[in-house]
């Protein structure tokens, strides 16, 4: 299973219902052994979801951007198991853990490692997955990453969970502060802020022009249903699309932006291309459709 801190709480594999566990059980058999109650509520767990997904919609395990992966515990292949999934995020910069259930001793350690192979590089990389096993911890954790409830918490949020970013919180807060908060609008702007995290990341790791960089431009800004794009600047809007950059007070033209459309249409301007050096992707606007 996969822990993470966007939405849901703990996703679940579309394979673990079908895993080997012991004696030749898989997971659904040892599920089919619990009383009615608990039964009907970890079945609908693991065939309804959520389940991990990829930057698409829906439950596949290998996003479109992300540099292909295989991952190995024990010589065991886990690419598509939760182990697969939290490496993979962990690559990305995102905060991300694994639950293991109790009994194996392979699993009940703090950190489970594995072995990668990533396309385009040599050799096998390790990677060290942070996991849990108590139940207990489980719940201290779910208390922990309660999810935010202002944009000042929103805000607090994406500059901890996306390090590649830059993202100035007092000027964004003071523009959001306006608007009555909304959940739906704070879900869909971390997770275009996600994205966002990733282009720069891809952009950082393999440069201007690259593989990566192009796939990520080809999946979100030009594709069927992108999430990004540019704007046409001219006389007429060029100071619309022109925001300050606290971190060194210049402005900066930032035509190129996510959307979120929800019942008011948000946006999240970025500066892009990223200038040569440059180590984090600026997002200098969060807002009201301009």
């Amino acid at each position: 299973m996969y822990i993470r801190n966007n939405g849901h709480l703990i996703d679940c594999t579309v394979q673990l219902h079908c895993w080997p566990i012991t004696d030749g059980k898989t997971v659904r058999d040892a599920v089919a052994a619990l009383p009615a109650d608990a039964r009907k509520i970890v079945f609908g767990w693991l065939t309804k979801g959520p389940f991990a997904t990829s930057d698409q919609q829906g439950p596949v395990m290998m996003s479109a951007p992300e540099v292909p992966v295989i991952a190995y515990h024990d010589s065991r292949d886990v690419t598509c198991l939760g182990l697969g999934v939290v490496a993979r995020r962990l690559w990305r910069g995102e905060d991300a853990g694994a639950f293991s259930f109790e009994g194996n001793p392979a699993f009940e350690k703090p950190h489970v490692q594995l072995a990668a192979l990533r396309d385009g590089v040599p050799e096998p990389e390790l990677v060290n997955v942070p996991n849990q096993w108590d139940v207990a911890a489980i719940r201290g954790l779910c208390a922990a990453l309660a999810r935010p409830r202002n944009w000042d918490a929103m805000v607090d949020e994406a500059i901890e969970r996306f390090p590649n970013l830059y993202i100035p919180r007092d000027q964004i807060i003071r523009n959001m502060r306006c608007l009555p908060y909304n959940r739906s609008v704070n879900d869909a702007i971390i997770e275009i802020l996600k994205f966002l995290n990733d282009l720069s990341l891809a952009r950082i790791k393999h440069g201007d022009g690259s593989r990566e960089v192009n796939d990520w431009i080809n999946t979100y800004v030009c594709g069927h249903r992108s999430r990004f794009s540019g704007q046409e600047v001219g006389d007429g809007n060029r100071d619309r699309f022109t925001f300050n950059d606290p971190e060194t007070g210049a402005d900066i033209l930032c035509p190129n932006h996510g959307k979120v459309r929800l019942e008011v249409n948000y946006r999240i301007h970025y500066e892009w291309p990223m200038p040569a050096g440059r180590s984090r992707l600026k997002v200098l606007y969060i807002g009201e459709h301009l």
